[in-house]
């Protein structure tokens, strides 16, 4: 259940967001300044985002597939509607915490570098462009991860635990 709802979530946000990041040309993200420099910068920047959206999607399928295997095991005859349903109010408890956690793993990642620019005469948006814009887009992604992830899980884990 986690596994397949882990897939189908983070193929969901990584494809979704590809297609919106080339719409807008990528306006606004300095691809180029990314930690390592390496190139291709997309290739590089997608896999960062990658393993970032994987590990925070399977946190949130385990917990919302394992919450509800106990709900079934207390409450024998469940209706798998009654199990979707605790999967969507369990997952909504999540997702404010989830992205918090993520948005203080952006700044608390980039603060030096913040601060180095701003303490070399930079503006503020100037700064905030530069250090924060892939940062902000990798928080963005997962976010959308985060939130797709809540009803395909609460689906699939529905399902498949009713059926045995």
């Amino acid at each position: 259940m986690a596994y397949s709802s882990t897939v189908i979530s983070t193929t969901i946000a990584i494809l979704l967001s590809v297609f919106v990041l080339s719409m807008t040309g990528y306006s606004g993200m300095h691809l180029e300044l990314d930690d390592f420099e390496l190139q291709p910068y997309l290739g590089v920047f997608l896999s960062q985002v990658l393993f970032g959206v994987l590990g925070v999607i399977l946190d949130e399928t385990m917990d919302i597939s394992s919450s509800l295997i106990e709900m079934k095991k207390e409450v024998t005859d469940v209706s798998a509607k009654t199990l979707f349903k605790s999967g969507i109010n369990i997952g909504r408890e999540l997702i404010g915490p989830l992205i918090n956690i993520l948005l203080f793993i952006v700044i608390a990642g980039n603060l030096n570098v913040v601060l180095l620019y701003l303490s070399n005469g930079n503006s503020v948006s100037y700064t905030l462009n530069m250090t924060l814009s892939l940062g902000i887009a990798q928080l963005l992604i997962s976010a959308i991860g985060i939130v797709l992830t809540v009803p395909i899980t609460s689906f699939i884990s529905s399902k498949v635990i009713t059926r045995r």
